[in-house]
């Protein structure tokens, strides 16, 4: 979605009445009653890596499921033959970035790494 497309949607439905509503974002989790949510804390735009992007800062954490970066993860390998002898890759278990034998953390997606 657009930053346009989006103000849009705000300036909609603020012309019809919510104006004063509490912005909240909607989670994918279970709960009992109302959708679990959480508060927004503010909206910028994104720098360097993220330049071109508009960024919302949440009050709560939002990961997907099993996919918090601080939770160690044990690194894939793969075996390759290149012919006279065998290549062994590490790779990280999420983005799959090649990494180093001593690395602690992908250097793409920013995982821990767990170390044997």
């Amino acid at each position: 979605m657009t930053l346009s497309k989006l103000k849009e949607q705000v300036d909609f439905l603020v012309s019809n009445g919510h104006g004063t509503d509490t912005v909240l974002v909607t989670l994918s989790e279970s709960s009992v009653g109302a959708r679990a949510s959480t508060g927004v804390n503010g909206i910028h735009s994104g720098f360097d890596w993220e330049r071109g992007q508009i960024r919302i800062s949440t009050e709560k954490r939002i990961i997907s499921y099993e996919k918090d970066r601080d939770k160690e993860m044990l690194p894939r390998r793969e075996d390759y033959d290149i012919g006279t002898r065998i290549r062994h890759l590490i790779l990280c278990p999420k983005c799959e970035n090649q990494l180093r034998k001593d690395d602690n953390y992908c250097s793409r997606c920013g995982q821990k790494i767990k170390s044997k």
